[in-house]
């Protein structure tokens, strides 16, 4: 009987997240470049060994853990709330020295007060010639919830380059999304969203539902524009304006970083 009274419960906290999870990536997904994250990750993990133990730092709901089956998949979030494997923080890990063959960490650093130190956690914790892969944001807008969560850097490839060089890594290679075209309609998109954001004294309540559909149809209707302005961009090849950045650096037997 205790079962049967919790499961309604149950179904719709997996509802709410699931619901949740597609309005985040409808409005604050990436549809410049389809596909393009996910054929990164996706080599990136077919290259690593079978049962390589593999840390995915900020790991959030687990959206690349199926792209990990052949290796052990670790997930890290300081926020509780994703039910992480481990709870901490990138600046100090809870992990062993040398102890893993591969770390993910997928827009995570611009959201760090202190990056260098998450760079000397993970240069810590791997093995002599382990790798990390690192996305961050070039050409996006400020995008935070909260005081916990801040939005503090923007990297170009040269300092992406310097920032790894500091803390132990050689650059193994660098790929870059989009570009001015996808730039532009992000642009765009972003002063719609802002338009359409519900003010703060209805969020958590039933009168932001009609904000919340407003912004998915405007992400909606502008799907084709996007898609559009990513064909433009492969044709009009440029790399001083990239939606942002995905970097394999690999871990090198001394840190050059200074102090």
């Amino acid at each position: 009987m205790g079962t049967t009274r919790q499961a309604p419960k149950a179904n719709m906290s997996t509802l709410f997240r699931i619901v949740r999870r597609i309005y985040a990536e409808l409005v604050f997904g990436d549809f410049r470049m389809p596909g393009q994250s996910t054929k990164i990750l996706k080599k990136y993990a077919q290259r690593l060994p079978p049962g390589a133990l593999v840390l995915d730092a900020g790991a959030g709901e687990l959206s690349h853990q199926s792209l990990f089956r052949s290796q052990r998949y670790l997930s890290l979030e300081i926020d509780r709330d994703f039910q992480p494997l481990l709870q901490g923080d990138l600046c100090a890990l809870p992990i062993r020295d040398q102890t893993l063959e591969a770390i993910l960490c997928s827009q995570v650093l611009e959201h760090l007060p202190q990056p260098g130190q998450a760079l000397k956690e993970m240069w810590r914790v791997l093995k002599l010639d382990g790798t990390v892969l690192i996305s961050v944001p070039f050409f996006y807008p400020v995008h935070t919830t909260s005081a916990r969560y801040g939005d503090y850097y923007r990297w170009t490839e040269f300092g992406l380059g310097e920032i790894l060089n500091q803390n132990g890594f050689e650059m193994v290679s660098i790929y870059y999304k989009g570009g001015l075209f996808s730039a532009m309609v992000e642009a765009m998109a972003h002063s719609f969203m802002q338009w359409l954001k519900p003010p703060g004294r209805l969020w958590g309540t039933i009168y932001m539902i009609p904000f919340c559909l407003a912004q998915s149809l405007v992400r909606l209707v502008l799907l084709p524009l996007e898609a559009i302005m990513a064909l433009l961009d492969l044709l009009h090849r440029t790399r001083d304006c990239p939606m942002g950045y995905t970097v394999i650096g690999r871990k090198v037997d001394k840190v050059s970083h200074n102090g």
